[in-house]
This record gives C-alpha cells, sequence and structure tokens, in this order.
C-alpha cells in the first residue's frame, strides 16, 4: 500500500490518533518513518471503528482508500493556489460592480463563465465558495456554479453554522406574584 504523497505529516498523526492506530508518539516521528509506521500497522489492521465526525470513514478500506488518494485539500500548489484567488477577485470586482460587463476587466459575458468555470472545482477555498456564490446571486440567472467541496470542508462548514445559531430569548409569563431584583 502507498500513501499519497500531499498528506502532510500533521494529517498523518490526525489519522493516527482520530482512529487509535497503535504507535507510540506519532508527532515525534519524521514523516518519512512515520509513512514507514503507519503502512505496517495498516497491514495488521483488521478493522477500525467508524468516524463519522471529520473523515467519514465506515471501513477500513475507506481510509486506505483515503491514504492512497491525492490529499483533497491540497489539490493545487501554492502558485497555482494565487493564481485561483486572483481570478476570484476579478470576479468579485464584476460581482461589486453590479454585474456590469463595462466597469469590469473582463470583455465579455463568456469570459465571465470561462472564469467561473475554471475556479469551480476548488470550493474549499473560501474566496471560490464566496465568489461562486455571488455569480449565482446574479439578477440575470446566467449562472448556475455548485462548488466542489470535500468531506471535511464540508463537515467544517457544518459545525460553523451550528455554532452561528442564535436562539431568541424568550420570556415565559407565568400567572402570579413574583419579585424580580437586579443587582
Amino acid at each position: 500500500m502507498l500513501i499519497h504523497k500531499t498528506h502532510s505529516k500533521k494529517d498523518l498523526v490526525n489519522i493516527i490518533k482520530t482512529f487509535n492506530i497503535k504507535i507510540p508518539d506519532p508527532s515525534l516521528h519524521k514523516k518519512k518513518q512515520l509513512l514507514t509506521l503507519l503502512k505496517k500497522e495498516l497491514l495488521l489492521l483488521e478493522e477500525i471503528e467508524p468516524e463519522l465526525d471529520i473523515y467519514m470513514f465506515y471501513n477500513l478500506v475507506d481510509l486506505k482508500n483515503y491514504l492512497s488518494s491525492c490529499n483533497p485539500k491540497k489539490v493545487l500548489s501554492i502558485k497555482e493556489k494565487n493564481h485561483v484567488i486572483l481570478s476570484c477577485k476579478r470576479l468579485q470586482q464584476f460581482i461589486y460592480n453590479n454585474y456590469n460587463i463595462d466597469n469590469s476587466s473582463f470583455d465579455n459575458i463568456k469570459e465571465v463563465k470561462d472564469l467561473a468555470e475554471f475556479i469551480e472545482p476548488y470550493g474549499d477555498i473560501p474566496s471560490v465558495r464566496r465568489a461562486c456564490k455571488g455569480l449565482n446571486n446574479n439578477p440575470y440567472h446566467e449562472f448556475n456554479l455548485n462548488p466542489k467541496i470535500s468531506k471535511q470542508t464540508l463537515r467544517e462548514l457544518e459545525k460553523r453554522e451550528l455554532y452561528k445559531i442564535k436562539y431568541p430569548n424568550k420570556l415565559e409569563v407565568k400567572y402570579g406574584s413574583f419579585h424580580i431584583t437586579f443587582d
């Protein structure tokens, strides 16, 4: 079994701790040593506990497939990521100017659509999600963009939404005599 090189040491340590893989103090090892130890332990493992909070793996096969494939959060190099973010800024300029081609750096709407289709696969980047949402809110309904988001990022976004929920203050009135003092 090969573990893809895009998984960082921090990712591997998190996986080891999350699934209780028997490697003592994984953060003390170098990445190369950690890879060999993890490979050996994965060969010895028969089954793992399903983890549905962060990684959403039901069995050992899912974990092995995840480790052998490219890390979904690290699809881009830094140079490519900067290019995607710069493209998002161009699209944001178009959005902030009320979807007017004349007040943007674009020559025609086809150029905007091409750039939007280029950034759509990188939904893990917040700028991409913001740009796609802004383009979908176009009053002319020219866009229908669904940015591709990895399972981990989707789970993090769901948790953030739960934390943002505000419960309204409620006052229940029961009949009777009450004495309320404020200090």
